[in-house]
């Protein structure tokens, strides 16, 4: 990831991140997975009122029941996917660092043989 953003940002990622993991952050983890479950929830809200408002559809259910279900269904996968991609962008990240290490490696290597064959 430092090769990926300015050093300043990198720095400000790493003490953040490095704060979080050397001090107990469950609760603040899980505080911010529902925060984050709860704003995905008010946009799938947002999005049915939307829809129902273009497609000019009269609203039937009861004013209290309304997308409730859908709203709390809705989070989950969202949420599910989106730490699916976080974490496989992070992983691809680390990846792509290593095999950037790693073909240095083989060049370097590649240059010590060609220079024993010369």
């Amino acid at each position: 990831m430092q090769n990926h953003v300015l050093p300043l940002v990198y720095a400000g990622i790493d003490e953040t991140v490095q704060g979080l993991f050397d001090r107990d952050s469950s609760g603040l983890i899980v505080f911010a997975s529902l925060l984050a479950i709860w704003e995905v929830s008010g946009a799938v809200r947002a999005c049915i009122g939307a829809l129902t408002r273009v497609y000019d559809a009269k609203e039937t259910r009861p004013r209290r029941g309304r997308a409730r279900g859908a709203r709390v269904r809705a989070p989950r996968p969202m949420m599910t996917y989106f730490y699916v991609a976080a974490i496989l962008l992070l992983v691809g990240i680390e990846v792509d660092e290593r095999l950037r290490k790693d073909a240095k490696e083989a060049e370097r290597g590649m240059h010590e043989v060609v220079r024993e064959l010369v």
